[in-house]
C-alpha cells in the first residue's frame, strides 16, 4: 500500500496530523504526485492550520507543480486564481480549461456556469452536456435547462426533460414554473401545457405559481380564454397559500372574494383589511380594487383610492375615478382642472365617454381653460350631451354670437330656452340680449328681469337703457331707467 493511500485513510478517520505527515513523506520523499493534491486540499480546507495567505500560497504551489500530471490540481489551481484577482482570471481560466481537456468533470461544470453568466448559452450547453454527474447537481441542471431555452437554436425538448428531472428528483417547484414560462413564449406557445406545469409548481409549494394559478381560477376563461373555467374554491385555496407568503396580488384578490362573497361569506371589514395589506405589500392595483368595492356605499373612499392609483401611474380605472369626482365635486371650482384631466385621459384611452365627460371637455375647450380654446372641439363634445342644460347653454351662447357654423343665431333660441328652464342665469341674460337685438322688447324685458332675479345685475343696466331709449313702452321713461340703473350698481 502506497504512502498516499495510507494518508487518505488517515484523512477519512479524521487523523489530520498523521495524514499530513504521511502525505508529506509520500510526495517529498517518495515522489507520489497524487499526495501533493491531498496536501494542497488539506491546506485549503484548514485541516492543518487556519487559512492564511501563506497556507493558500502553499496549496496553490502544490497544485501548480502537479497541474500537468493531475487534472484536479489544474482545476483547483484555476479556480483559486480565478477568485484571487481580475488580473489572474485569464490564467485561472486556462488552467480550468486544461483540466476539462483531460475530462475532469467539475471543470465542465465551472466552465458551463461561467459561460451561462456571460450570456454565451450555446457554449454553456456544450460544457454542461460533458459534465458527468450533472444529474446529481440541481443548480447546474437548472442552468443547463435555461441555457437550452435561451441559446439561438433552442432545444425545448431537452430542456423539458431536464426541468422534469429537477422537479421529480428534487421536488423543485421552480423547475415546473420555468417550464410553464417557456410555454408562454411566442416560440413555444402552449397555454394548456403552461398552466399544467404552473399547477404542478403550485402543488409543490411554489408561492409565485400559487398566486398565478389562484388568479387564473379566480378570473376564469371568461376573462381570458386561456384560463381554466372559473373555480372559486380552487382560487381560494391557492390565493390563501400565496397570501400567507405575502404575495400582494393574491392578497388583493382574496380581498375581492370577501368583498363580493365569492365562495366565502361577504365580510367587508376583512376585505378592506386585505386590500390595505396588499397595498402595504406594494400592489398598486389594490387601490383600484378597493375603490371599486367602495363605489356604491362610500363614494368618497372610492374616489380617494382610485385617485391614489391614478397618481401612482395606474390609469386603468380613470373613467370610474372621473365618475366619483364628478358626483362629489362637479360644482367645486377647485376640482375643475382635475375633472378635465380625468376626462381627457379617458378620451386618450378610447373610453366610451359619458355625457358628463363630454360636458367637462366641451366646457374646457369653450373657455380655453387648462387647454387652448377650440370652438369646434367644444361643439363636438357638447352636442353629444345636448340634453344637459349646461351644454345647451354653451352651444346656444356660441351660436348666438355666430361661433357655430351649423347653428344660426336665430336657431340658438331653442338651446338657450332649454338652459333657462333649468335656471341658468347667464342663459337668461344672453337670451334677453338676443331678444333686445331682435327688437322683441317684451320678451327681452321679461327674460332680463328673470336674469336679474337670479343675480345678473347687467340685466338691470340693459333694462335701464331700454326704458331710456323708449324700447319698452314706446316712449322714453327716465324714471324707470334711473330705477333700473340703480339696481344694476
Amino acid at each position: 500500500m502506497s504512502y498516499t493511500v495510507n494518508g487518505i485513510e488517515e484523512i477519512k478517520k479524521g487523523n489530520y496530523e498523521n495524514a499530513f505527515s504521511i502525505l508529506n513523506k509520500a510526495y517529498f520523499e517518495q515522489g507520489e504526485t497524487q499526495a501533493a493534491c491531498y496536501l494542497a486540499q488539506m491546506y485549503y480546507d484548514e485541516r492543518i492550520t487556519k487559512r492564511t495567505n501563506e497556507s493558500l500560497a502553499s496549496a496553490m504551489l502544490l497544485w501548480y507543480v502537479t497541474r500537468e500530471q493531475v487534472p484536479s490540481s489544474a482545476h483547483k489551481l484555476g479556480v483559486s486564481l480565478f477568485s484571487v484577482s481580475e488580473q489572474a482570471k485569464a490564467t485561472g481560466l486556462e488552467h480550468i480549461k486544461s483540466a476539462a481537456q483531460r475530462d475532469y468533470p467539475v471543470s465542465f461544470c465551472v466552465l458551463g456556469v461561467l459561460a451561462y453568466h456571460s450570456g454565451d448559452y450555446a457554449q454553456a450547453t456544450e460544457y454542461f452536456s460533458k459534465y458527468t454527474g450533472i444529474e446529481k447537481d440541481k443548480k447546474a441542471l437548472l442552468m443547463y435547462a435555461d441555457a437550452l431555452c435561451k441559446k439561438n437554436n433552442p432545444d425545448i425538448t431537452k430542456a423539458e426533460q431536464i426541468y422534469t428531472i429537477c422537479a421529480e428528483e428534487y421536488a423543485d417547484s421552480s423547475a415546473y414554473r420555468e417550464l410553464s414560462e417557456i410555454y408562454l413564449t411566442p416560440q413555444f406557445l402552449n397555454h394548456k401545457k403552461s398552466f399544467e406545469f404552473m399547477s404542478k409548481a403550485a402543488e409543490l409549494g411554489d408561492i409565485q405559481a400559487a398566486e398565478k394559478v389562484g388568479l387564473a381560477y379566480y378570473m376564469g376563461n371568461e376573462f381570458n380564454p386561456n384560463n381554466p373555467p372559473k373555480d372559486y374554491a380552487k382560487a381560494y385555496k391557492y390565493l390563501t397559500v400565496a397570501r400567507k407568503n405575502n404575495m400582494g396580488e393574491a392578497t388583493a384578490f382574496l380581498g375581492e372574494m370577501y368583498a363580493y362573497g365569492n365562495y366565502v361569506q361577504v365580510d367587508e371589514a376583512k376585505a378592506m383589511q386585505l386590500y390595505d395589506d396588499s397595498i402595504r405589500l406594494g400592489y398598486t392595483n389594490a387601490y383600484n380594487l378597493k375603490g371599486m368595492a367602495c363605489l356604491t356605499d362610500d363614494k368618497k373612499m372610492a374616489y380617494e383610492c382610485l385617485k391614489k392609483a391614478y397618481e401612482k401611474g395606474d390609469k386603468n380605472y380613470v373613467s370610474f375615478l372621473f365618475m366619483c369626482a364628478y358626483d362629489l365635486y362637479a360644482d367645486d371650482m377647485e376640482k375643475k382642472k382635475e375633472l378635465f384631466l380625468y376626462a381627457l385621459e379617458c378620451a386618450k384611452k378610447g373610453v366610451n365617454l359619458s355625457e358628463s365627460m363630454h360636458l367637462v371637455l366641451g366646457n374646457a375647450f369653450y373657455e380655453g381653460v387648462f387647454v387652448d380654446q377650440d370652438i369646434n372641439l367644444a361643439v363636438s363634445h357638447l352636442q353629444k350631451c345636448i340634453d344637459n342644460p349646461q351644454a345647451c347653454y354653451i352651444v346656444g351662447k356660441m351660436a348666438a354670437y355666430g361661433q357655430v357654423s351649423a347653428i344660426t343665431p336665430a336657431q340658438s333660441e331653442s338651446y338657450l330656452l332649454n338652459a333657462t328652464s333649468a335656471g341658468i342665469s347667464d342663459a337668461m341674460l344672453t337670451l334677453g340680449k338676443l331678444y333686445n337685438e331682435w327688437d322683441l322688447a317684451a320678451k327681452a324685458v321679461n327674460m332680463l328681469m328673470k336674469a336679474y332675479s337670479k343675480g345678473e345685475k347687467e340685466a338691470a343696466l340693459i333694462i335701464s337703457d331700454m326704458y331710456l331709449n323708449g324700447d319698452v313702452t314706446g316712449r322714453k321713461d327716465k324714471k324707470k331707467a334711473a330705477e333700473w340703473k340703480a339696481k344694476g350698481k
